[in-house]
């Protein structure tokens, strides 16, 4: 009699980390866990880790519960092979652990004016990009500039070899109710760790049939 084979089952253990985050040389590490995902199906035992090849910059270990902690000595990019164990199964996977300098910001253009044509106030856009990929930040709007607004596109720098190279920041004003002048307004880009916060100036002309007035505010 014919037999087809059993459909495969998904695996018990599968480590999902693919990429860790960037480290500062000389900082405290924040405690980073590899993500694994557990079929729950092993009656026996807990899940445990160890790494079984290659090496971690000194100063960084990790743990058996898959946390990576310490403080990195010293800059450089350090492959590893960690093993997941739950009494039933395992896993392993290679991991890139990268120590580098704290990450630098950029903005481009840093300078953008903004002039009422035809009574419409296009939006403009602001490239972010910074020495690390995948990089959180955050944008801070000038107190006093309430008729400016900037949201990024994700928020977030691209990641190395995708398809964009850069983030984007879309800047808009709202003149209703300003009277007629010369604005001002300033945005920042900051990070954690970030070397600085670059900041985009921001010029807003308010007068009739876009003319610039010579109030300054």
């Amino acid at each position: 009699m014919l037999q087809w084979p059993a459909p495969a089952r998904p695996a018990d253990l599968e480590i999902l980390s693919r990429e860790l985050p960037w480290a500062i040389v000389d900082k405290p590490y924040a405690p980073i866990q590899i993500e694994v995902l557990d079929s729950g199906r092993c009656p026996v035992g807990g899940l445990g880790f160890a790494m079984i090849s290659g090496t971690l910059p000194q100063g960084v270990r990790l743990s058996h519960a898959g946390y990576l902690t310490g403080t990195p000595a010293k800059v450089g990019s350090y492959w590893f092979a960690v093993r997941a164990a739950n009494g039933c199964s395992k896993a392993t996977r290679f991991l890139e652990f990268r120590v580098t300098g704290a990450p630098v910001l950029h903005v481009s253009p840093d300078r953008v004016r903004f002039v009422i044509e035809d009574g419409v106030l296009r939006p403009q856009t602001v490239r972010v990009t910074a020495s690390w990929p995948k990089l959180a930040y955050q944008v801070t709007v000038r107190s006093g500039s309430e008729w400016l607004k900037a949201v990024p596109h994700r928020g977030v720098t691209p990641a190395s070899g995708g398809s964009m190279d850069a983030d984007i920041l879309e800047l808009s004003v709202d003149p209703k109710g300003l009277k007629a002048g010369f604005y001002r307004g300033e945005v920042s880009i900051s990070a954690w760790e970030a070397v600085d916060a670059p900041t985009v100036k921001v010029e807003l002309v308010v007068g009739t049939n876009g003319r610039e007035t010579t109030n300054q505010r």
